[in-house]
């Protein structure tokens, strides 16, 4: 996708030098950054909220509620995640976690069975038994 210039709408290729002011230029990015998936916003959210239910992750980071679960329970069996109140299993009643171990700015990819895969780490995390 070709950029062009604000002020005299040449185009700029991906990694050209473009002028910012007189004697100032800097090196176009070849890409802009890339937008966060659903599981990195859960994420995020868990990691600026002290105490978090899933409700409150699935409006915080605008991702479905099968996203969600399946980040808190990989998060649970691989110890990243503490349940601080289990539901009574009544209407509007929900469980309370809290993050444990928060390794970094990068979400952990969810491996199924296997446990989780950590970016932050770059290392593979088991389930606990």
């Amino acid at each position: 996708m070709p950029h062009y210039c604000p002020h005299c709408s040449m185009v700029i290729a991906p990694g050209a030098l473009v002028k910012i002011r007189k004697g100032l230029t800097r090196k176009r990015l070849e890409t802009p950054p890339a937008k966060q998936n659903a599981r990195g916003r859960i994420w995020q959210s868990m990691r600026m909220s002290p105490r978090f239910t899933s409700p409150e992750l699935q409006a915080t980071a605008e991702a479905n509620a099968a996203n969600v679960g399946a980040m808190i329970r990989a998060l649970l069996a691989c110890g990243y995640v503490r349940c601080m109140y289990a539901s009574s299993g009544e209407v509007g009643d929900h469980s309370v976690y809290t993050l444990i171990r928060n390794t970094g700015p990068h979400a952990p990819r969810l491996r199924g069975s296997l446990g989780i895969y950590d970016l932050n780490l770059k290392q593979e995390v088991a389930r606990n038994a």
